[in-house]
């Protein structure tokens, strides 16, 4: 992806400031900090061609801090931690469009971790336990729609539901 426009300041050749703005070529535009060329600061704006939009810090051209949304164009939203472009950090927070919601741990841009909770907007249904790679492998109890709690232990991958 090439730079058609640049607006912002300038240090030693590179992009540098706080208030930038950068179009690239495919209609993709960052607004916000610079650091020596590169995407960098607390308050960055990415906005990409298709519609999604992330809002947050970003170190040395990446997506990565504490605090950080991703707003999908289809409705979907992830709020937390990311570390070198990807979802990762204790309190990550995803939401789909249709109500379902993780809490809980993220690794490289998938759900991992203890204390993970997935709700299922649809039943109600709440899983609470371990995740790795994506997927409950030790879910320790789950609440059903009729508010029931039951302890389970699934099968590895039993409780994927849509990789993200």
């Amino acid at each position: 992806m090439c730079a058609k426009e640049y607006k912002g300041k300038w240090k030693d050749g590179h992009f540098h400031g706080d208030d930038g703005e950068l179009l690239y070529n495919n209609g993709t535009r960052y607004i916000g900090p610079f650091q020596n060329g590169k995407m960098h600061g607390e308050k960055g704006r990415y906005e990409y061609a298709d519609g999604h939009v992330y809002k947050g810090p970003f170190k040395d051209g990446k997506r990565h801090g504490e605090k950080g949304r991703f707003e999908f164009t289809y409705g979907n939203v992830y709020d937390g931690p990311w570390k070198d472009d990807k979802r990762h950090g204790e309190k990550g927070i995803f939401k789909w469009s249709n109500g379902d919601v993780y809490e809980g741990p993220w690794k490289d841009h998938k759900r991992h971790g203890k204390k993970g909770r997935f709700t299922c907007a649809s039943t109600g249904t709440t899983y609470e336990g371990r995740w790795k790679d994506g997927f409950g492998v030790d879910i320790h109890k789950y609440k059903t729609e009729n508010g029931k709690t039951r302890k389970a232990k699934p099968n590895v991958g039993s409780i994927g539901f849509t990789n993200i």
